[in-house]
């Protein structure tokens, strides 16, 4: 098991990794030579909802009004409705996305159960509007089979006064694939992995090849809509522009506090995405 890491990165603005934005509107006369892996067929990505993530609410913020602390109305990370999702990586990539940039202290934090310390924690100066992408390979951290990690995001405009901070919360387990999966990813074109993954409960390894396939094709719109499609079919439609943030009176609860421990992490039911603005 890894050591307990702590990655830190200054004067960050979007560099904790992008999922490719939407694309800009198509040239008129597009060239005719276009990368073989952007898949034409498909038309939707069908994420399947396996039973050992079938459980649990997701918690999601709005954006009421604002106050004076420099925080995004909206942040969430990018799992199923549940708040649990699996991944066949031993290393795959953490997804979160927030409504407006923050010059504010950024983390994300990994914590294996059971433990004290937290496995890996990601730190920049400040984010950029949009989604973000850490990248477990990157920093050489991996999970075990069979554990349910919590990881969160958070932005924390005060760092001596952390009943301030903006937090996200979501849940991963590593699973073996069966053989008959394996073989099926091992000798699936590119272009088909993300179909394969969805269909197979592999909800970060959908989004984790579906975005890669986005930032490979910035200008292909059938792309970003099954990117899109994906994250609507778990109620992430704020994020992808189709739904805005619902509105609420400042104050009102959203279902239950998060608490925040330094040796533990966030604790909580389900997913949460934070609501700045209501604080």
């Amino acid at each position: 098991m890894n050591a307990f890491r702590l990655t830190t990165v200054a004067l960050l603005t979007a560099t904790c990794g992008v999922l490719a934005q939407d694309p800009a509107p198509a040239p008129e006369n597009p060239p005719a030579q276009q990368n073989p892996d952007a898949p034409k067929a498909k038309k939707k990505l069908t994420y399947t909802v396996r039973k050992e993530v079938a459980e649990g609410t997701r918690r999601d913020g709005d954006g009421a009004s604002r106050n004076d602390l420099k925080i995004p109305k909206w942040l969430t990370t990018l799992v199923p409705s549940s708040g649990r999702g699996l991944t066949i990586s031993p290393q795959p990539s953490l997804f979160s996305w927030q409504s407006e940039a923050a010059k504010a202290v950024f983390l994300v934090t990994v914590t294996e159960p059971g433990k004290t310390q937290p496995l890996f924690v990601f730190a920049a100066n400040s984010s950029a509007q949009g989604y973000h992408r850490v990248d477990l390979s990157q920093y050489g951290i991996s999970l075990a089979p069979n554990l349910d990690y919590e990881w969160s995001v958070a932005v924390v405009p005060d760092q001596k006064k952390r009943s301030g901070d903006l937090i996200a919360v979501g849940r991963i387990r590593r699973i073996e694939p069966d053989a008959a999966l394996a073989e099926k990813i091992k000798t699936a074109a590119p272009a088909d992995l993300a179909a394969i993954y969805a269909e197979a409960g592999l909800w970060y390894d959908a989004l984790g090849a579906i975005a890669d396939q986005v930032a490979a094709n910035p200008k292909d719109k059938e792309l970003v809509a099954l990117r899109n499609g994906l994250l609507e079919s778990q109620n992430l439609g704020v994020v992808t522009g189709k739904e805005k943030v619902p509105e609420r009176k400042t104050g009102e609860a959203r279902g239950g506090p998060l608490k925040l421990n330094p040796a533990k992490g966030v604790t909580g039911p389900g997913r949460r995405d934070g609501d700045g603005p209501s604080r």
